[in-house]
């Protein structure tokens, strides 16, 4: 990679100005949803790149992200699954 003054400003806008907006924009969500409502985003954060890296990049649709697939949407289920159990639960008491 050649080292030049646009090259190393854009790295440090990548590195340090776009990470402190989407920590902040994490954080802002965080405080709107509340932590349990938001962690459904730790689900589906490999599959975002999974498509777009099929979308954009032209990679194949493999068997390993096929399983990873039905993991992560098996974990979204559990996840709301749990959810109405335990209001269920709740409403039983």
């Amino acid at each position: 990679m050649p080292n030049s003054g646009k090259i190393i400003l854009t790295l440090l806008w990548i590195g340090i100005a776009v990470s402190s907006i989407a920590v902040g924009m994490i954080n802002d969500v965080v405080r709107n949803l509340g932590a349990k409502k938001e962690n459904i985003r730790t689900y589906l954060r490999p599959l975002f790149p999974l498509m777009l890296a099929i979308l954009l990049l032209g990679e194949r649709f493999e068997i390993f992200h096929r399983v990873a697939f039905v993991i992560d949407t098996g974990g979204i289920w559990l996840f709301r699954l749990e959810k109405s159990v335990s209001e269920d639960y709740l409403n039983y008491l």
